[in-house]
């Protein structure tokens, strides 16, 4: 009986050596997981992160391209219904005639008004007022 008792503590204690054995095998295997994860994220970090940079570059470049081609846009828009006005409408072409290339009737009189002047005589004239 006594020898079948220490064949049995003898098991037991094989028993408890091979459970702790195990935890410790799974408490090891678990951190080798998580430095794994954490060394994937840190790998995709520093491979990732310059292309994110250099897209947001792209895009400020691209957000900055669509400006520059709304304003071209709108420039060539101006220019065709100014040519157009030209080429459909007498009273534009005679406007524009008059008011950059000094054109005139004949028997006409032609008052110019400086506005700098104008502007500095309404000056002094509300200096003298009060």
């Amino acid at each position: 009986m006594e020898e079948a008792l220490k064949q049995y503590k003898k098991r037991r204690r094989k028993h408890r050596f091979l459970v702790l054995q195990t935890k410790l095998i799974n408490a090891l295997n678990r951190c080798a997981f998580c430095v794994l994860v954490l060394l994937v994220c840190v790998a995709a970090h520093v491979f990732c992160l310059p292309q994110y940079h250099v897209l947001a570059e792209k895009n400020a470049l691209l957000s900055e391209a669509k400006l520059v081609e709304e304003v071209a846009r709108q420039e060539k828009d101006k220019i065709m219904r100014e040519n157009r006005a030209l080429q459909e409408d007498p009273a534009y072409l005679e406007l524009i005639a008059r008011d950059t290339l000094d054109y005139y009737r004949p028997g006409e009189i032609i008052f110019e008004v400086n506005r700098s002047q104008r502007k500095a005589q309404e000056i002094k004239e509300l200096s003298d007022y009060k």
